[in-house]
């Protein structure tokens, strides 16, 4: 499921680049579906995949694993908390991707490396939404659902 989601983001960020409406984030979405039992095992799975992220896409080699970690932490608790449903995945994968933007926002503006603003931001994280949650429902479809 990991690599099948790496695989399409390099694939789809390079065929839909010219379309600004639909932006792949399916690595970062892939943190959903990651098995959840054993909690440091998804940790490091999930800041392992942010490191991989980070080689394909930002080559920060520190941003992306650190942010990964983070949100592979409030989605470890989200669904410690909520079951794995289709609604609740798709409605987790908005909060994923606003998440994930947000803090790519407030690091690029404090640190003065690209400054964005928030109608930029707003613009940014609208044209994740369509093709990422698309994404998560037909994963959502064919997930096993653990209770």
């Amino acid at each position: 499921m990991i690599i099948i989601s790496v695989i399409l983001d390099i694939l789809l960020n390079n065929i839909l680049k010219r379309y600004s409406i639909l932006l792949p984030l399916f690595t970062l979405m892939s943190i959903i579906f990651i098995n959840k039992d054993n909690k440091i095992k998804y940790l490091i799975t999930v800041t392992v995949l942010g490191f991989i992220y980070d080689l394909f896409y930002t080559n920060f080699y520190i941003l992306n694993p650190i942010l990964f970690f983070v949100l592979g932490l409030i989605t470890y608790y989200f669904y410690k908390r909520f079951r794995h449903t289709i609604l609740t995945d798709i409605i987790y994968s908005i909060i994923l991707i606003t998440l994930y933007q947000l803090f790519l926002f407030i690091i690029f503006n404090i640190t003065k490396y690209k400054n964005i603003n928030i109608n930029e931001f707003l613009f940014i994280i609208y044209h994740y939404y369509l093709l990422n949650v698309i994404y998560v429902f037909i994963i959502s479809l064919f997930h096993k659902r653990t209770i």
